[in-house]
């Protein structure tokens, strides 16, 4: 698994305590830009999976996942100065975001997601995707202009980059 080209490891790690920055400018930001809810650009939850994903995988050998993951918070990505950082022990993970300081200090430095480590495992099917593997006797097609108007409706103004859905189902 290749880690994001976004992320740089800082420095050598220290008590198997490893840190990785990336800037909220620039290419994070123009990747998420069409991401909006409430009128603010906001970092996507899938956002926070990648970071630890591509952090992880590069400090730790072995098939490993996410489990327990915690979104404590949404963040905005119209901080002026804001960087990301995601910090990656054995057993678990956090992104934290700040401000920079002249010295590169992150100030105002809050968890927004977290989550532990674990060995891989065989992943079991989710309730739909059993109904799925039956016929989808239960499922409707849904209409996905509709879905995306009751969005928007709800202040998630997802722009063209975040309108990837062509097929939604729900039923009972």
């Amino acid at each position: 698994v290749e880690p994001s080209p976004l992320l740089r490891q800082h420095g050598p790690s220290s008590n198997a305590v490893h840190l990785f920055r990336l800037p909220a400018s620039g290419m994070l930001h123009a990747l998420v830009a069409d991401h909006v809810v409430h009128g603010r650009v906001i970092l996507p939850g899938s956002a926070y999976l990648e970071l630890a994903r591509g952090a992880v995988h590069s400090v730790l050998t072995g098939d490993t996942s996410l489990r327990g993951v915690i979104f404590l918070q949404p963040l905005s990505m119209e901080t002026p100065g804001l960087r990301l950082d995601c910090v990656v022990t054995s057993e678990q993970y956090e992104v934290r975001a700040g401000e920079v300081d002249g010295a590169g200090s992150l100030l105002n430095e809050l968890v927004y997601c977290s989550g532990a480590i674990a060995p891989q495992t065989q992943l079991s099917l989710l309730p739909w995707e059993c109904a799925l593997s039956r016929g989808g006797q239960h499922l409707q097609a849904a209409d996905v202009s509709a879905l995306y108007g009751s969005f928007d409706a709800a202040g998630l103004q997802y722009g063209p980059g975040f309108r990837t859905l062509d097929l939604a189902w729900g039923g009972d």
